[in-house]
């Protein structure tokens, strides 16, 4: 009779549980290091994304008050953020951008374009370089100016 016969027959008899399984401190040392090593690795690989992501939130609460909305566009192979809205009379509309406006910048646009923001809330002018393809205008430099 197997362990599983026995405990259809008497269901209140259960079978012996598994032992456990203990880890020398070598093997737990390797088990450590190895997670370890494993997220660092996962969080590397997803720092653009993470940063990306708080930079656009970030950027979502002034979208209102300086007259703009930031839009995901498709540019076939990669999906990039571009001013897709200018209102107009806007703080952004009076520093000079336009809807279609992609920012660019060393350390990447919508980098540039939150520091830019976050210049022009502290009262400090902050200027960046943007491209539009349609109409096209070219890449230029937009400055916000800060309101004190």
């Amino acid at each position: 009779m197997t362990t599983t016969a026995a405990a259809l027959r008497h269901p209140g008899v259960r079978s012996a549980a598994a032992p456990l399984v203990t880890l020398g401190p070598r093997q737990f040392a390797v088990l450590a290091l190895s997670l370890l090593l494993y997220g660092l690795l996962y969080v590397i690989l997803l720092a653009p994304f993470i940063t990306r992501h708080l930079e656009r939130i970030e950027i979502q609460a002034h979208e209102r008050a300086f007259g703009f909305r930031l839009g995901l566009v498709d540019e076939g192979q990669i999906q990039d953020w571009h001013i897709v809205e200018v209102t107009p009379g806007g703080r952004f509309a009076q520093a000079g951008f336009h809807a279609g406006d992609f920012p660019t910048g060393q350390h990447g646009g919508i980098g540039m374009l939150r520091w830019a923001i976050d210049e022009a809330v502290n009262g400090r002018r902050g200027c960046l370089m943007v491209w539009n393809e349609a109409p096209f205008i070219g890449r230029r430099e937009v400055c916000l100016d800060g309101v004190p």
